[in-house]
């Protein structure tokens, strides 16, 4: 999608892509996870994709880029265990994923350091943590919340995180300094998946079906400055959507003709039932 609502269907193969997707720092390369399982990297110039994943990297809800574009960090189930865990691994599919010490039920990758050392990753729910995740040793906590929350997004100068809270009346977007250690509202009228322009300037967001942005600097005392919301175009049907270059969006949206489900049926007073059409007298 362009800033002004034009959208393209990329010419590659079609698959079930799911709210894993990630853009390189030049805007050359893509990362995906298909809903269920499996992992891929798209070379937007070639219109090719490469397979980097298979069963190692299952339900993915997240993907980030290092800096230098050779290595991709996941937050999805790996093959062992229930909860989510951060899997990191070579860009190029060479290497398998493989988990880091942190997990949960819930978690989030935020993106890399620029050094490629370290993950910024938050925890949703009443964890509501933002962390730094060395790729050898412990996290550390670096900011709690009061509310939960929700999708996250490193500043490409690994300054600040960028993230949805429920703290208030609603879910609100919110930026975290690692200078200061304060956070700093950005909307005040709702605001949900954030995420930032390759240089770090813009914030974009989602508020209802509308992608909006806003001008993102730092004054002399270190203080943020937020700059004036502008809605750039609509895009109801995206699952997400991430920044390419030169002003461009990628996002991903259902395959057209999939099964989905479009309604829930409550069934009432089913113990009734249950009496009536079980056989008596088996003392059940």
């Amino acid at each position: 999608a362009s800033r002004g609502g034009r959208f393209e269907t990329l010419a590659i193969e079609p698959d079930l892509f799911g709210r894993a997707i990630a853009a390189t720092s030049d805007g050359r390369r893509l990362a995906l996870a298909r809903e269920d399982r499996g992992a891929w990297v798209i070379d937007l110039a070639r219109g090719t994709r490469t397979k980097v994943a298979g069963d190692e990297v299952t339900g993915a809800m997240d993907v980030a880029w290092s800096a230098d574009g050779d290595q991709l960090a996941w937050s999805a189930k790996p093959p062992e265990g229930d909860d989510v865990a951060v899997l990191v691994q070579p860009s190029d599919g060479r290497g398998a994923p493989r988990a880091l010490g942190v997990r949960d039920s819930d978690l989030s990758v935020a993106g890399w350091m620029p050094d490629g050392r370290e993950l910024v990753v938050t925890r949703w729910g009443v964890s509501a943590t933002i962390e730094r995740v060395p790729l050898a040793g412990k996290s550390e906590v670096v900011w709690r919340d009061p509310g939960s929350l929700g999708y996250s997004d490193l500043s490409p100068d690994g300054q600040l995180v960028a993230f949805e809270s429920d703290s208030g009346e609603g879910y609100e977007v919110y930026l975290y300094s690692f200078a200061t250690g304060e956070r700093t509202p950005v909307t005040a009228g709702g605001g949900r998946s954030p995420f930032w322009s390759h240089d770090g300037r813009e914030l974009f967001f989602r508020r209802g079906s509308g992608i909006h942005a806003a001008e993102i600097s730092t004054a002399s005392d270190g203080s943020l400055r937020i700059g004036r919301e502008t809605r750039l175009f609509d895009w109801p049907a995206a699952y997400k959507v991430v920044a390419g270059a030169d002003g461009s969006f990628f996002g991903t949206e259902p395959v057209p003709g999939t099964a989905r489900q479009t309604s829930l049926q409550l069934q009432t007073r089913w113990f009734e039932s249950v009496r009536r059409l079980a056989p008596a007298g088996n003392g059940n």
